[in-house]
């Protein structure tokens, strides 16, 4: 890694670090938060898997099984999300308030992505953002930089954040695509209209 990539990545993470709301937490099997005895602040590694993110975008292991519902959800969440090592969950207040983490999709460049979680989550959808990214003009991407990863309507309970992160990987990878061709990859679907009849495209 060049000098330039670590200082973008520095302050990548000095930019997350400002917007993290709460501490790094775990959960024990009975879904207790274990809060740290102090904040954890700049802790999330910069690890790939050795088949990259991307080769297991969305494995069914990333979804709540009929057999895991019984579970409490954030021992499960915190299980699922562990597929993707960088990424740790934070709450304020007893409540998971976010997901931070890196991913490097095609092996070019890492990003930073900073998934909130809503109150109401996971009857809510979570809202993603790549901090130190510019998205400007990209297709699929709101004003405030929030990505499009799938209409609120087919989103469904029994997806994770570690679904979430996948699906961010996967667009990850398609804006890199059209930032070398002026093309975004795969299937579409135009805003406001219609559902896909898929949920793996984006």
């Amino acid at each position: 890694m060049g000098q330039r990539e670590k200082e973008r990545l520095k302050e990548i993470r000095r930019q997350m670090d400002a917007t993290r709301r709460g501490e790094v937490v775990k959960f024990d099997e009975d879904g207790q938060i274990e809060v740290p005895s102090r904040p954890v602040q700049g802790n999330t590694g910069l690890i790939i898997d050795s088949k990259g993110e991307y080769a297991f975008q969305m494995s069914p292991g990333l979804c709540v099984q009929p057999f895991e519902a019984a579970r409490p959800r954030w021992p499960l969440e915190q299980e699922k999300l562990s597929q993707f090592p960088s990424f740790e969950l934070f709450a304020d207040r007893g409540r998971v308030t976010q997901a931070q983490g890196f991913l490097r999709p095609s092996g070019l460049r890492w990003y930073a992505v900073s998934v909130e979680v809503p109150e109401a989550y996971p009857y809510s959808m979570p809202e993603v953002r790549l901090p130190g990214c510019e998205l400007a003009g990209a297709p699929h991407c709101y004003s405030g930089g929030r990505l499009c990863l799938m209409r609120s309507g087919q989103w469904s309970s029994n997806f994770t954040l570690a679904f979430v992160v996948a699906k961010t990987a996967i667009w990850i990878a398609k804006l890199e695509v059209w930032r070398d061709s002026g093309v975004w990859p795969g299937n579409e679907q135009a805003h406001g209209t219609g559902l896909l009849s898929s949920f793996l495209g984006v």
